[in-house]
């Protein structure tokens, strides 16, 4: 047994050990006591945390041994609180009274997020494990609101947003009719209404369907039918005449993607009531994941993305990423949800991104990515069981697909030529990318590259070669304007568009209203340019991609980047606002000018796609400093 597996059966027994005790205790008093002791729980909790996180250091060389395990213990406790209370109310069906109650309000409240009419909307429910994890939190603070009010907080809140798009179908007959006299033919068309879900906006990731145009193949059905007349001198004839009907239906379908990103879950509860900080959200992360649920949001907060790469961008590959292997990277990422960055530091540690002499390894891995036979072709194959992987096999069955799938092999046809080939780089990254995904990618990352290789030293390699070769990338708006090059004092125009507000004194709403800003709008997505050379000095993000005036998320900005830049000697400060997704996500990367840094957006309090950009010199020290930027930067578009 590995490392891993003994931590993870660690984890269940003690798991299971909480459950049972504050089981007892909650079956007892009910939901009552619970709460109370969640509430002093967590409060206990966020202090002990603060405290610790500012004098743990200082006091570790002046107070006991005793004293720092007590502590570590007291903090332990209090998670395993957290822990029980939360698998007490999403899986005990034992609770009784007003314990009972709660749960099951609190699994209509799930249940009302969606509309459970509708068989599509089902699986973007909020779960109740959420609900709960969520709510112990915000019962820990004096709310002045009832159990049952927190719930509905929190199942509101969490509510997910669907678009829905009306098309129309139809359905075209041809009836051709034969007897005596020839055939004719008519046709007609009978339309009906479709109504397609395109887009979510869930707790957890974004839903975008391309709709498709389908046609049916024609169906043909055909009659006889016979009938006599009457010619001169009372002879009859028989006539025969036959119709054959032909149909086909000409309709739409929604291919979904779904990309995980909780973009929507952090914003919404670090806004009010709630207003949560990022601790608070992995204390809710960590209560989920022990209630069973799948949840990644520290994972993108540390900067593993989930798949978001290669969507409204084009990515241009670091010195060393050989550029002729990005479409299979980014095929694969499209496809499986695995990065591919990670892909590519695969590609590179096991061949050297394809570079080995023989590609053959000693064991008998072989191909691109240095599969084992019996994992390419099946484990069921004849001479796979006990062996370690690697089995001598006739010319017919390499790369037969039929082979594959009757032995259960992971191999894969990606390139289409009817062959599932380790040694043709699509069919290696794709596999790669399949393999990964069915080893839990999504939920644990470093446990699926574990899976690869077996080997601690393995993924601690990938996982640094990942992370070199994502920030080595650049990437690039595939749609939209890249404003001009033209310069002027030093500085290009940071986007394209139409100045809706300019920098000065304004009515807002009716009220008067100072703004220190350009504002410039354009359609979501627009290409937003670093307005010199520069570098990262904070970034905001996490905000819903449609926001409202009077937001608060990330103080009215939404998501935003904050830049140093130098220009002849002297020092600006600029910030770009109300930003749809970053395209430059490190503090302290290196800009140059007229690189795409981001993407416009809503995000924020905005009622409308654009960048507001504020520029300051020499640092921004609120809006001391502040400069108007049309004195500044240069501007081709309608005012």
């Amino acid at each position: 047994m590995t490392n891993r597996d003994e931590d993870y059966q660690q984890r269940n027994i003690i798991i299971d050990k909480a459950k049972q005790k504050a089981k007892e205790k909650a079956l007892k008093k009910g939901a009552k006591a619970v709460r109370k002791v969640a509430k002093v729980a967590i409060k206990v909790a966020m202090k002990a945390i603060a405290v610790a996180m500012k004098t743990i250091i200082t006091l570790l060389s002046s107070v006991s041994l005793p004293f720092l395990i007590g502590a570590v213990l007291v903090l332990f406790a209090i998670f395993i609180i957290f822990i029980a209370t939360t698998l007490i109310f999403s899986e005990d069906s034992t609770l009784t009274g007003e314990a009972k109650e709660l749960q099951e309000y609190i699994i209509k409240q799930a249940n009302s997020t969606v509309d459970m009419s509708k068989p599509e909307q089902i699986p973007y429910k909020v779960p109740e494990e959420l609900i709960i994890s969520v709510m112990q939190i915000y019962e820990s603070e004096d709310r002045k609101v009832s159990s049952k009010k927190a719930v509905e907080h929190i199942a509101e809140a969490l509510t997910p947003v669907f678009t829905y798009e009306d098309y129309t179908g139809y359905t075209e007959t041809e009836t051709t009719t034969c007897n005596d006299d020839g055939c004719s033919t008519s046709t007609s068309k009978s339309e009906f209404p479709i109504t397609l879900l395109t887009h979510v906006t869930a707790w957890n990731g974004e839903m975008t369907a391309e709709v498709e145009e389908t046609i049916s193949d024609w169906t043909t059905s055909s009659s006889s039918s016979t009938y006599t007349t009457t010619i001169a001198d009372g002879v009859e004839e028989t006539h025969t005449e036959t119709i054959t009907t032909k149909s086909r239906t000409h309709s739409y379908v929604a291919n979904e993607n779904f990309v995980e990103d909780y973009t929507y879950f952090e914003s919404t509860l670090m806004d009010s009531p709630f207003n949560y900080r990022e601790d608070d959200l992995t204390i809710v992360e960590i209560l989920y994941q022990a209630a069973g649920g799948v949840m990644n949001y520290t994972a993108m907060k540390e900067g593993i993305s989930l798949g978001d790469f290669g969507i409204d961008m084009n990515v241009i590959p670091g010195a060393g990423v050989p550029a002729e292997y990005m479409q299979y990277y980014l095929g694969a990422q499209k496809k499986y949800g695995v990065d591919w960055f990670v892909l590519s530091a695969i590609h590179f540690t096991e061949t050297g991104y394809s570079t080995h002499p023989t590609m053959v390894s000693s064991v008998g891995a072989e191909g691109h990515a240095q599969f084992m036979r019996c994992t390419w072709y099946g484990w069921s194959y004849p001479g796979c069981k006990g062996s370690n992987g690697h089995v001598e096999m006739p010319t017919k069955d390499l790369f037969n697909i039929a082979i594959i799938k009757k032995y259960g092999g992971l191999g894969i046809d990606a390139d289409g030529n009817g062959k599932a080939s380790p040694w043709e780089i699509a069919d290696a990254i794709y596999t790669m990318a399949y393999l990964l995904a069915r080893n839990g990618y999504s939920s644990d990352v470093e446990g699926a590259i574990w899976h690869y290789n077996h080997s601690p030293a393995y993924v601690n390699g990938v996982m640094a070669k990942a992370k070199e070769i994502k920030e080595a990338a650049s990437y690039e708006a595939s749609g939209g304007e890249i404003p001009p090059s033209t310069v002027k004092n030093g500085f290009v125009q940071p986007t394209t568009g139409t100045i809706t507000s300019v920098w000065g004194n304004r009515y807002l709403n009716g009220e008067p209203d100072f703004h220190a800003a350009l504002d410039i709008s354009n359609k979501r997505g627009t290409p937003i340019v670093a307005i010199a050379d520069g570098t990262v000095l904070k970034m905001g993000s996490g905000c819903p991609q449609e926001g409202k005036p009077g937001s608060k998320c990330n103080d009215g900005w939404g998501n935003y980047l904050w830049l140093k830049h130098t220009v002849d000697g002297k020092t600006y400060e600029a910030v770009y606002a109300h930003l749809s997704k970053h395209i430059v996500s490190t503090i302290g990367a290196k800009v140059k000018q007229g690189q795409t840094i981001a993407l416009m957006g809503n995000s924020g309090s905005s009622t409308g796609p654009h960048l507001h950009i504020e520029m300051h010199t020499p640092v921004r020290v609120k809006y001391k400093n502040v400069i108007n930027p049309l004195l500044y930067l240069p501007f081709e578009a309608k005012k």
